[in-house]
Order: structure tokens, then C-alpha cells, then sequence
């Protein structure tokens, strides 16, 4: 596993308070052109990042607004490419209809099937993915009236940084808290990172 030493005080003075809001989660009420801007909750997590990533989504672009939270993703991965585009991520619209076979190479089993709503995360090198469904990056409540469901969140960017964080490396991730050495407490810090994939630890400097 990937070890990271975090010093806890440093860490909870310039990225706690700042930048990592919502008691730690990466979720947004879907107002304003916020939504779709990417953190530096998430840029602390994938800015030393060298591995190639690259994005399927399976539908073209000009038709993912014809679903509403997958034209939310749309708009949030531009952002993930304005930073990291000409680094690491790609981003590749599949037309199933011309490509019906495509998202074989990303079921486990003949009976699972992949959505046009899906977004599949990989790594390049490996070959390691993850597919996001609508249920992993919108919230959603049902309507008992209706029975339809309605989309009262949008959590996109924390599902996105897990899932690179989650194939880029496989075998898992550690981050270390400094203790007895007059840190504050890291409890939002320390449930983010468990979010997105993280085993926290603590090292005691007494």
C-alpha cells in the first residue's frame, strides 16, 4: 500500500477550514456554476498524481443532456480536465449504438449490464476500473407519491477523486496522523479521506 505522512496541524490550518467543507464530503446542493468546480479538497489528493487515467462515458456528449445528472458529470469532468487534461486524464464519449459491445470489456458476468447513465473510471497501466453509477455520484430520494426518484444532491467529485485514487492504486491507501506532538483534532480531514478510499492511521511523536 501507499503510505502518505500527513502532519496533522499543518494539514488541519490550510486545507480543514478551507477547503474541505460539509463536515469532510464532497457534495454539493447543485446551485450556482460551483458545483461543477473542482476542489482543492481533491487537488491536494491527485496533483502529484502521474498515472494516466481515462474516462468512458457511454453516451455521445451532445446527448448527455438528455439525462440530467449525467450532463452534471459532463460539466464536473471538464473541470477535472482543465486541471489534469494535458497531464494524466482523458476522456473518451462512447456511441454504443455504433459500439454495442465496448462496455463487455467492463462487465464481470453476462448478466451485469452497464447503463448509458454509467461513467467507467480505469487506469491506464494496470487496467483497473471502476464503474460510477447514477446511484455512486447523484442522491437521490424517492417520491412515495409518485414513486419516482427525485435528485436532491449531486456527490460527483467525491466519487470521481475515490474512484482515480481507487484504481491508480489498487492495493489500497494509508494516510498518518501525527499525534502528542500539539495537533488539533483531524476528525473532517480524517472522514474525508476514509471517503475516498483511505486507511487512517496515527504515528505518536512523544
Amino acid at each position: 500500500a501507499l503510505s502518505i505522512v500527513l502532519v496533522a496541524g499543518i494539514i488541519l490550518g490550510n486545507v480543514v477550514v478551507s477547503l474541505i467543507n460539509r463536515n469532510g464530503a464532497l457534495d454539493f446542493d447543485m446551485t450556482g456554476d460551483s458545483v461543477y468546480t473542482l476542489t482543492s479538497a481533491s487537488k491536494l489528493l491527485l496533483d502529484e498524481n502521474n498515472t494516466a487515467v481515462k474516462l468512458y462515458f457511454l453516451k455521445e456528449r451532445d446527448k448527455a443532456s438528455d439525462t440530467t445528472g449525467l450532463q452534471f458529470m459532463v460539466n464536473l469532468v471538464d473541470s477535472y480536465l482543465e486541471t489534469y487534461g494535458d497531464k494524466w486524464l482523458e476522456v473518451e464519449y462512447i456511441d454504443l449504438v455504433k459500439n454495442p459491445t465496448f462496455k463487455n470489456n467492463y462487465t464481470k458476468s453476462s448478466s451485469e449490464t452497464l447503463l448509458d447513465t454509467s461513467v467507467i473510471v480505469e487506469c491506464v497501466e494496470n487496467r483497473e476500473y471502476k464503474v460510477l453509477t447514477v446511484e455512486d455520484y447523484l442522491l437521490l430520494e424517492l417520491d412515495p407519491l409518485s414513486y419516482y426518484y427525485n435528485i436532491t444532491g449531486f456527490q460527483g467529485e467525491l466519487a470521481l477523486t475515490s474512484a482515480m485514487l481507487n484504481v491508480i492504486n489498487p492495493d489500497g491507501l494509508t494516510a498518518y496522523f501525527t499525534s502528542n506532538h500539539g495537533e488539533e483534532s483531524a476528525v473532517y480531514l480524517t472522514d474525508f479521506l476514509e471517503e475516498v478510499g483511505y486507511d487512517v492511521g496515527t504515528v505518536d511523536l512523544s
